[in-house]
């Protein structure tokens, strides 16, 4: 299977970074209106017109509220739950966003000189150089502890930390609601979803990224648990890529708390740049720091790379 996308185009198509879900205010009602009684005579608070009565205003549903059954208000409360309840993020929009929040390789949280250094929402392998083409790995998808508002994702790629912008990557996103996604990109606020293509838990995944220029390259992802393969062709791409560097990472949306993976191994990882062929090993290792809270501890094994979750 072949799906062919043009990374510019797509760039320009995708919702922005961060998108509001809504923020739930409706507006304020009677503001910059006149309190004409205010300017009136005091009413006699005998009279039946001006008995005390709740606050009125054509725009406030509150009179409306006052003057109804207890049993319907309690029905309206429910409905008002009901709908604050729907406006949250479902996990399929969390996972979604985990891509498009722009925070990919981008944050280090504050810390004392040490090894390794911490990153916010991502842990993994680095390997800094030049002229990076080609990096590969294979990974089994782990079965992820159920919870629908968790995520991660793991990926490989070339630049974005070295380069700042450009940044060809392939990944699947474990999520807690237990549906892995393959999923692609050209920048790290923008990735697209492989349509029909089946990632379960404990499927043995290859992913691949191959530059064949600094605006053009494919993405592909080899499912060898079921013989599966897709993959997807960018061309005439912006920004271009730097081939700086290449990555082999575990990451989670900030809007959303890292998925409980357990334990991830990168195996058979490699990367191709102007110096030959590299692995992890001897790569720059980083972990995650969540609120001040170590949350993975990465190590090498040779050429493989293994990042568990830290409780």
């Amino acid at each position: 299977m072949v799906d062919t996308s043009v990374a510019s185009t797509a760039h320009g198509s995708r919702a922005a970074p961060g998108g509001c879900l809504g923020d739930g205010h409706a507006g304020h009602a009677g503001v910059g209106t006149h309190n004409k009684a205010a300017l009136d005579p005091l009413p006699d608070p005998q009279s039946p017109e001006t008995a005390v009565q709740p606050r009125t205003s054509p725009n406030s549903p509150i009179p409306f509220l006052f003057s109804l059954p207890a049993t319907m208000k309690n029905a309206l409360l429910v409905a008002a739950v009901a709908d604050l309840a729907s406006a949250l993020p479902q996990p399929d929009t969390a996972r979604r966003l985990a891509r498009r929040d722009g925070s990919r390789l981008h944050h280090l949280v504050p810390r004392e000189p040490e090894d390794p250094p911490y990153r916010s929402n991502w842990a993994g392998a680095m390997q800094i150089g030049s002229g990076f083409t080609h990096v590969s790995a294979i990974f089994t998808v782990p079965s992820v502890e159920f919870s629908p508002y968790t995520s991660a994702s793991a990926w490989v790629g070339i630049d974005n930390d070295s380069c700042g912008a450009g940044l060809l990557q392939v990944g699947i996103s474990f999520d807690g609601n237990g549906n892995p996604t393959a999923w692609s990109g050209w920048t790290s606020d923008v990735s697209v979803e492989f349509d029909n293509f089946a990632v379960r838990a404990g499927d043995d995944i290859r992913l691949t990224v191959e530059a064949t220029s600094t605006t053009a390259g494919v993405a592909s992802v080899d499912n060898l648990s079921t013989g599966k393969q897709v993959s997807r062709a960018f061309e005439n791409a912006a920004p271009p890529l730097c081939e700086g560097s290449a990555e082999w990472i575990i990451e989670y949306p900030l809007s959303v708390p890292l998925a409980h993976f357990g334990s991830l191994t990168f195996t058979s990882a490699s990367a191709t740049g102007s110096s030959g062929t590299v692995t992890p090993e001897g790569a720059t290792i980083f972990n995650l720091n969540q609120d001040g809270k170590v949350k993975t501890d990465c190590a090498t094994n040779g050429p493989d790379l293994t990042c568990k979750y830290v409780e």
